[in-house]
C-alpha cells in the first residue's frame, strides 16, 4: 500500500478515473453531434465530476493546448478538443465501475464537492460575481485531495473521517496518511495540467488576495459547517461562520441558509441516483 506523497501521487496517475454520474452522460451522449453548442454541452458535464475533470485534463493538455494558456472554462475546452473527443471521454467513463457501486466514503464527499460547487456559484451570484461559472469549478475541486484518497484508499479514508470541532482542518488526514489532501492534490494537478486558478484553492494564503479563491473556501466552509459538524447547534456554527467571513462577504446566516438550500435542489438528481440523502451526508441515522 502507497505509504508516502510521491507513492501516492504515482499510484493515481496510474489510474485517473474517477466514478460518474451516468444518467448526465447519457444526457450528454443522446445531444447529436450536429449540435454545435458548447454552452449545452457545458451545461452537462459541469453536473459531473468525473467528467469535468477529464475535460479539463484532456484540454488542457500539449495534444490540444500548445499555446501555454490555461484552458479554465468548461465550455471553451470542448471547442478546443471537439466534440467527438467530448463523446468519446463520456463514453469511457460509462463503461468505468459505476458511481452507486462505489463506497459510501467516495459518495459521500462527491456529493459534497457538489455541493460546495453550487454554493460558490450562488456566494459568487450573491456578490455581484459574474464570473460564477469559474466559482463552480473551484467550488468543484476545492477538495480533490479529499475525493481521490475515498477513490484509491477507501479504507484509509475511514479512519480519516471528519476533523472533530476546534481542531485545524485537514488534521486527521495528516496525521493518518502523513500530507494533507491539498498536498496530494497539487502534486497529481501539475501531471494533469489542470489551471492554475484551480491550483490556488489548495493554498491556505492565495484566499487572502483572490476573489475567486477565497469564494471557493468560503464556499467548502459552508460544506463544512452545515454537514461535517455534529457538536453545537447549527445556528451557532452559522454565526461563527459569519463572523469569520464578515469583512469578506454580505451575506447573512439565512442567506448562507439559501445558498445551501439552491446547491441541494440542484443536486436532487445525484441524491437520487447515489441512493443518499442530506441526513446521510451529516451522519444522521
Amino acid at each position: 500500500m502507497a505509504t508516502t506523497l510521491e507513492t501516492c501521487a504515482a499510484e493515481v496517475l496510474k489510474d485517473p478515473k474517477l466514478p460518474t454520474f451516468s444518467t448526465r452522460i447519457q444526457e450528454l451522449l443522446a445531444i447529436g453531434a450536429e449540435d454545435h453548442t458548447a454552452q449545452r454541452r457545458a451545461a452537462l458535464v459541469v453536473q459531473d465530476y468525473g467528467l469535468t475533470l477529464r475535460v479539463l485534463q484532456v484540454a488542457n493538455s500539449f495534444q490540444y493546448n500548445r499555446s501555454h494558456r490555461p484552458i479554465d472554462n468548461v465550455a471553451r475546452a470542448i471547442i478546443v478538443i471537439g466534440v467527438n473527443e467530448l463523446r468519446s471521454l463520456a463514453s469511457d467513463l460509462v463503461l468505468f465501475d459505476q458511481f452507486e457501486r462505489r463506497s459510501d466514503g467516495l459518495r459521500r464527499a462527491m456529493l459534497l464537492s457538489m455541493l460546495t460547487a453550487v454554493h460558490a456559484s450562488a456566494v459568487a451570484d450573491a456578490e455581484g460575481d459574474r464570473r460564477r461559472d469559474d466559482a463552480y469549478l473551484l467550488g468543484m475541486f476545492r477538495n480533490l485531495g479529499e475525493v481521490l484518497v475515498a477513490r484509491y484508499w477507501p479504507d484509509r479514508y475511514a479512519t480519516i473521517g471528519d476533523d472533530a470541532p476546534g481542531t485545524v482542518q485537514g488534521s486527521n488526514a495528516v496525521r493518518v496518511l502523513g500530507f494533507s489532501y491539498e498536498s496530494l492534490a497539487r502534486a497529481v494537478a501539475e501531471h494533469w495540467h489542470l489551471p492554475p486558478q484551480v491550483v490556488t484553492t489548495w493554498s491556505k494564503s492565495a484566499g487572502a488576495t483572490d476573489p475567486l479563491t477565497a469564494i471557493a473556501q468560503f464556499a467548502h466552509d459552508i460544506t463544512t459547517v452545515l454537514y461535517r459538524r455534529s457538536i453545537g447547534d447549527r445556528n451557532t456554527r452559522l454565526r461563527l461562520l459569519r463572523t469569520q467571513y464578515g469583512r469578506r462577504f454580505e451575506l447573512t446566516e439565512d442567506d448562507i441558509l439559501d445558498v445551501a438550500e439552491t446547491a441541494i435542489e440542484a443536486n436532487k438528481a445525484m441524491f437520487a441516483q447515489s441512493k443518499m440523502s442530506v441526513d446521510d451526508l451529516c451522519g444522521v441515522s
